[in-house]
């Protein structure tokens, strides 16, 4: 793909998927230096680490949810004057549009992902970069203090992102027992080429790299533009760290297979839109194939929720789990 090519695609709002793996250094600074607004390496991030993450995009992903979570994506009422409409899916009518609450990627007491668990990866990063005399102490302050959510992030409040977590694997038991349970279900989506989902990265050292390869294309950045340009070299830092923050896990929950459907937020006009901690956000029933329901449902149950979503305005296949994925999840605990 040429420049130019890359230029139109993110003019029309394009992620960028499928964006080749080239130089991530090179072309973090490149792409700084093409657009006016440093926010514009979100879709660069997003495409490297998408195709870097040697899987590719899945024709179907899954959604585990309880009772609940299933009756409300499926039934509730469409609320339009607070949801979120994206571009993609504005001709579509809103009888054939559905919601799905995206919880905002933030900050977690969790060292397994999200802030906590990227800033210790920033860290680690940083101090080497300072023992080799690759960057400067300053820059170094600057990304401490955005990563420990200090002063300089404060300033940037309007970065946000908002992701609902989706799965390619088909019938998990783990996933089975942690999300969905007996009255739960299993959500099969098919979202076309859009670009709405991107993997997680499960691999420690794929962590390292990409944040010590940001930093010191950050840090170019920072010694050519921060004087003039103070604020967009900010807002890129932070956007960095935002966006890692919400792509990175640990080895251990590979089993997820996550992909995550984001929507990024440069300017947080959204945030009025969010209700119960959630931005809402319209998808088309269309894109829903399939729903899984416990084998231990009782008989005819399948049938009753086949009638209930063809009513709904939905045409999915609704079928029984299969009983060997929850016996072995359930052996496996004994």
């Amino acid at each position: 793909m040429q420049k130019g090519e890359i230029e139109k695609a993110y003019k029309r709002g394009i992620q960028c998927a499928g964006l080749p793996a080239f130089n991530f250094g090179n072309s973090l600074g490149s792409l700084m230096g093409w657009f006016s607004s440093a926010f514009e390496v979100w879709p660069m991030i997003l495409g490297w680490t998408a195709s870097h993450g040697k899987r590719s995009y899945p024709q179907r992903v899954y959604h585990y949810t309880g009772a609940n979570g299933f009756k409300g994506i499926l039934f509730s009422p469409v609320k339009w004057d607070r949801i979120l409409v994206p571009e993609q899916f504005l001709k579509v009518e809103r009888n054939e549009l559905f919601t799905m609450g995206l919880k905002p990627v933030g900050w977690r007491d969790d060292k397994t992902e999200g802030g906590l668990y990227c800033k210790s990866v920033f860290d680690a990063c940083l101090a080497d970069l300072i023992n080799r005399g690759l960057i400067l102490d300053s820059f170094k302050q600057l990304m401490d203090e955005i990563s420990s959510r200090g002063t300089i992030y404060k300033q940037w409040p309007d970065v946000t992102e908002y992701m609902a977590c989706f799965s390619a694997a088909r019938e998990n038991p783990i996933m089975w027992e942690k999300f969905a349970g007996k009255e739960g279900a299993v959500l099969g989506f098919e979202f076309g080429d859009l670009n709405l989902l991107f993997p997680q990265i499960y691999t420690v050292m794929e962590h390292t790299f990409s944040v010590y390869e940001a930093c010191k294309s950050l840090s170019g950045i920072f010694n050519r533009e921060y004087v003039s340009n103070k604020s967009e070299v900010e807002r890129a830092c932070v956007a960095v760290f935002e966006l890692f923050s919400g792509r990175f896990k640990l080895p251990e929950f590979s089993f997820e297979e996550e992909w995550r459907l984001r929507i990024v937020d440069n300017d947080n006009q959204h945030v009025n839109r969010m209700e119960d901690g959630r931005l809402h956000v319209a998808l088309p029933k269309s894109s829903l194939k399939e729903v899984i329901i416990h084998p231990e449902r009782y008989e005819g149950c399948a049938e009753e929720i086949q009638c209930a979503l063809r009513a709904a305005g939905y045409d999915c296949m609704v079928s029984n789990s299969d009983a060997n994925i929850v016996e072995k999840h359930t052996a496996n605990l004994l």
